[in-house]
């Protein structure tokens, strides 16, 4: 139970850090006594947790809050991230309008083209090398 990356700025955003840690520690020597011992049912392990788990975040409320604005930060710069890369991609689709025949010629050439590239071993990498290099 014990948390290795309990740093100073961490255990500094707790209140009552002593009895946190007491109740931990007194949970975790209970869990070791009561392992194997079939008389335990599962719904005294979880009365224990949900009582460890209040008291922790109730006394941690600034180190979850400051976890929780560090996780939105992220979400934040991965979505606008996200966005920036979807503005520089092109879109693949062709979107021309043909008639049936000419689009069934065009997928039928396309087909062909991929098996004879997959025939040969080729990844796209290696095609583009190949296309760009001749």
């Amino acid at each position: 139970m014990r948390c290795t990356s309990y740093t100073g700025t961490s255990k500094a955003l707790f209140t009552n850090v002593e009895e946190t840690e007491k109740a931990l520690e007194e949970a975790e020597t209970w869990f070791f006594d009561n392992v194997d011992d079939n008389t335990v049912g599962i719904e005294t392990y979880a009365e224990k947790f949900a009582v460890l788990q209040t008291m922790t975040r109730e006394n941690g409320k600034a180190y979850f809050e400051k976890e929780r604005e560090k996780e939105e930060k992220l979400e934040r710069e991965l979505a606008a991230a996200y966005a920036e890369k979807q503005k520089e991609e092109k879109e693949d689709h062709d979107n021309r309008k043909l008639p049936t025949g000419e689009r069934l010629r065009m997928a039928e050439k396309q087909r062909l083209e991929g098996n004879e590239l997959f025939k040969a071993g080729l990844t796209d990498l290696q095609f583009c090398e190949l296309l760009f290099t001749e």
